[in-house]
């Protein structure tokens, strides 16, 4: 029994210390090309303005994810509104797979939004604010993300067509996407649902799931 429990603490210590040694590493020798290349995609792939400047390399912070943290994270709605912000973020993580890094495939798995504020409209013509990103660029920078997940965030959306008004606090959400099915699960307090002249949710604490 005792040499069976000194083998599993050899074991333990091993892994531990092989994780350390590929975090430093990766730390090292690959940050700087992977907060690079995610700049580069995403400017590559939005045209409206966004604030990327405040930005540092993580290992730990989203464990077994390695992430590029902004601070401050802002994107502008598309152009014909008023250049009012569709998506902030006190913290907006990238999250990657640490065996895509080691292999210089910088795929996003995973974008994780903490104290944000998503601010959806539709005009008098009936067209949103959020569609900012390039149809035409490269196809091989194209964005694609597994999983969003929302912790202490805020939706607003307005459609004035049929005079829609959301307004939730979001305590945590996760999105799930996959090429047939968008999946959402999530717990918020709904501060307002207004469609036409009735507020189906006002004040209320709401689980939100679906497919």
């Amino acid at each position: 029994m005792r040499e069976l429990f000194k083998f599993f603490l050899y074991f333990v210590f091993s892994v531990i210390t092989i994780i350390a040694c590929t975090g430093i590493i990766i730390a090292i020798f690959y940050s700087e090309n992977i907060k690079q290349s995610v700049v580069q995609n995403i400017q590559s792939n939005l045209n409206s303005k966004t604030n990327l400047s405040d930005l540092e390399f993580t290992l730990w912070e989203h464990f077994p994810y390695a992430s590029v943290k902004f601070n401050d994270f802002l994107a502008y709605e598309k152009e014909g509104f008023n250049n009012d912000t569709l998506l902030y973020a006190k913290e907006a993580f990238c999250d990657f797979n640490l065996l895509d890094i080691i292999s210089k495939k910088y795929n996003i798995n995973r974008i994780y939004i903490r104290k944000g504020v998503v601010n959806v409209k539709y005009d008098e013509e009936n067209k949103p604010n959020y569609l900012i990103f390039n149809i035409d660029s490269n196809a091989n920078k194209k964005i694609s993300i597994e999983q969003v997940v929302l912790i202490n965030s805020k939706i607003i959306y307005s459609k004035l067509v049929n005079n829609t008004t959301i307004n939730w606090n979001v305590s945590e959400a996760v999105i799930e996407v996959n090429e047939k099915n968008i999946t959402v699960n999530g717990e918020l307090f709904s501060n307002q649902l207004f469609i036409g002249k009735m507020d189906y949710l006002n004040n209320k604490q709401c689980s939100l799931w679906g497919k």
